[in-house]
């Protein structure tokens, strides 16, 4: 689905990108283990429940495999991409921003320094104008975005590595994309001629 046109109007060669922290690099699954049942994936209200009974989970809680490194990278490349960090606060459990304060200098100590003019905190994606929305598939809100959603965790974009591979290797087609709107589903197939290791 092309951009808006006001939005498309306002392109330059940056591009940006959002990031869920909640569902694509807090590690939760790992940390809240020893304390759920079952293997199933944690829906928003369980996961909120569990860390209102744990809130301790939040000081140790580690990265997903890949996402902070991937992130570096994206931040790295300034005159592509101007990066933000997603996350939800809780009501529930009043040391959640502390706790994800500390996550952000201890994970990613460069981010600490550019402020909270690049973190966002909300769950509403509709009011998200951008390029691209990295979030976990399972999630259900990502009709809303406007832009480019990549559906991290799912058969199409299974890793952090898959993410990577589409914002940094495929740059030149990106950009030409948001340049240039057509149907999301036909530049795809073009790209795909073109390097067949495409799988999104």
């Amino acid at each position: 689905m092309p951009l808006p046109p006001q939005l498309a109007a306002q392109l330059s060669n940056r591009m940006t990108v959002y990031i869920c922290m909640e569902t694509c690099v807090f590690d939760y699954a790992r940390a809240l283990q020893p304390f759920k049942t079952g293997d199933s994936w944690l829906t928003t209200k369980e996961r909120d429940k569990l860390l209102y009974d744990h809130p301790e989970v939040l000081v140790t809680i580690k990265p997903m495999e890949g996402s902070i490194e991937t992130i570096l990278k994206l931040i790295a490349d300034k005159e592509l991409y101007d990066v933000y960090l997603v996350m939800e606060n809780s009501w529930t459990v009043p040391a959640v921003f502390e706790n994800k304060k500390a996550f952000i200098k201890k994970h990613l100590p460069h981010w600490d320094k550019r402020g909270a003019d690049k973190l966002i905190f909300g769950y509403q994606k509709q009011l998200l104008h951008g390029h691209f929305l990295v979030e976990d598939f399972r999630c259900g809100n990502q009709a809303a975005f406007k832009g480019w959603y990549v559906p991290l965790f799912s058969t199409e974009m299974p890793t952090w590595d898959d993410v990577e591979y589409l914002l940094l290797n495929q740059r030149p087609f990106l950009l030409r994309y948001f340049q240039r709107p057509m149907r999301l589903e036909d530049f795809k197939k073009k790209i795909r001629l073109i390097d067949p290791k495409v799988i999104y």
